[in-house]
């Protein structure tokens, strides 16, 4: 989706089975010495996810809703959805504000918007917690 290449796994690929993966995983994110920099030490900020972001290659803008509006962000998620290719959007929330636990914050993508009911689709990455 963001149109970087993920770097080969050694955890997902196989040379028993002559498999070669091409998997983002915790593992290789942060090997690189951008990622490093900017996400020493960590403490899960906005900045820091766009920054590791922006150290594989992507564009990245970073936007604050106390400083901004619903009406823009609805702009945004319009602009990011219709253009093409499809432009990356994430959100990152309070989990208490969602009925979630712990009450800290959060990084999704958005997956979808839809103008008519004014609804985003979160694709909540943390699966360990909140099964389908």
């Amino acid at each position: 989706v963001l149109g970087i290449p993920a770097p080969v796994s050694p955890e997902y690929s196989s040379k028993t089975y002559n498999i070669t993966e091409y998997y983002w995983e915790q593992h290789n994110v942060n090997a690189s010495a951008c990622a490093q920099r900017v996400t020493a030490p960590w403490r899960g900020s906005l900045e820091q996810v766009a920054a590791m972001a922006a150290c594989g290659g992507a564009e990245v803008e970073v936007v604050h809703a106390n400083e901004s509006s619903a009406s823009a962000f609805r702009e945004s998620l319009k602009r990011a959805f219709s253009s093409r290719p499809v432009h990356f959007v994430a959100v990152n929330f309070a989990r208490h504000l969602v009925g979630q636990a712990p009450a800290i914050g959060h990084h999704s993508p958005v997956g979808a918007y839809d103008e008519r009911t004014d609804r985003v689709l979160v694709m909540d990455v943390a699966r360990y917690k909140y099964p389908p």
